[in-house]
C-alpha cells in the first residue's frame, strides 16, 4: 500500500497511514526505509523501537518474534519527522510479504527524494 498522495498541481504530499496529514514537498529534506517492531506499533513514537535488517538463515518469527511495519521516516528541512507506514499489518523478516513491503518503501522514498516531485 503507498501511503503518500502527491498533489502535483499544489506541490504537496499527504499522508494516510501515519503522521497524518499534508506538506510542501519542498519541505523534504530526507526519508529512510525503517522497520518497527509490531508490538510498539502505534503505542511509542513512531521507529523509536526498529528492528534492523540482516541476512539470517531463519526468518525471526520462527523464534516467537511479532514481526515489524515497514515504513518511511521523513524528515524536513524544520527536523520534524513523519512516519509513513507502507505495511498495512505486522510482516515477518525475510518473507515475501516483508520483502514486497520494503520493494514499495524503497520506490516511494525515491519519489519523495526526486529532484521534480512524481507518484510512486
Amino acid at each position: 500500500m503507498n501511503p503518500i498522495r502527491f498533489d502535483l498541481d499544489q506541490g504537496t504530499f499527504s499522508i494516510s497511514n501515519g503522521t497524518e496529514g499534508a506538506w510542501n514537498w519542498e519541505d523534504i529534506a530526507g526519508c529512510e526505509v525503517l522497520n518497527e517492531e509490531a508490538r510498539f506499533h502505534k503505542s511509542s513514537p513512531p521507529f523509536s523501537h526498529r528492528v534492523y535488517g540482516g541476512g539470517t538463515a531463519l526468518p525471526l518469527f520462527a523464534f516467537g518474534d511479532p514481526g515489524l511495519y515497514v515504513g518511511l521516516r521523513i524528515t524536513l528541512k524544520d527536523g520534524q519527522e513523519l512516519a509513513a507506514y507502507v505495511s498495512e499489518k505486522s510482516v515477518h523478516h525475510n518473507t515475501d510479504p516483508y520483502f514486497a513491503d520494503r520493494k514499495e518503501a524503497e520506490k516511494i522514498a525515491a519519489a519523495l527524494t526526486a529532484s521534480e516531485p512524481h507518484t510512486a
